[in-house]
């Protein structure tokens, strides 16, 4: 069976409320967005965690490049000009990125990132998916 995740776009909401912070979103491994903050569109949401969901794949193929056979993946950062999008291991197959009106050396990138790291980590049994195996969503 199946297990529902709760809904977390209250958690959501609280991240993308940080000063700088724009969006929060929360999907699957696959690619799946399992929660979004409000203010974040459906489309742009989806969108999102497809390009993300790639990202973080890629991310955690880079042991080798760091030197070793298998290191944990924990944050990705991606720095868009003035902008900046982080993307960290929430559970079990799902991630949380936040997007930031903000470089990475503003003191706003510094709030948002210690956010998203006490919420993945206080949350993260509740922020877990089980991986597809039949082609049904994850969530």
């Amino acid at each position: 069976m199946t297990r529902t995740p709760p809904d977390m776009t209250w958690a959501l909401n609280r991240l993308a409320e940080n000063p700088g912070a724009l969006f929060a979103l929360l999907f699957s491994g696959d690619g799946l967005v399992m929660a979004k903050s409000d203010k974040l569109s459906k489309d742009d949401a989806d969108s999102a965690a497809a390009a993300l969901s790639g990202i973080q794949s890629l991310s955690r193929g880079l042991s080798r490049f760091c030197g070793a056979e298998a290191l944990k993946w924990g944050i990705t950062v991606i720095e868009l000009g003035t902008h900046s999008v982080l993307v960290t291991a929430a559970g079990q197959n799902s991630c949380l990125a936040v997007s930031v009106a903000a470089n990475l050396a503003s003191p706003q990138m510094t709030i948002v990132s210690e956010a998203t790291a006490k919420t993945a980590a206080a949350m993260s049994e509740a922020l877990s998916a089980a991986a597809r195996t039949d082609g049904s969503p994850a969530v």
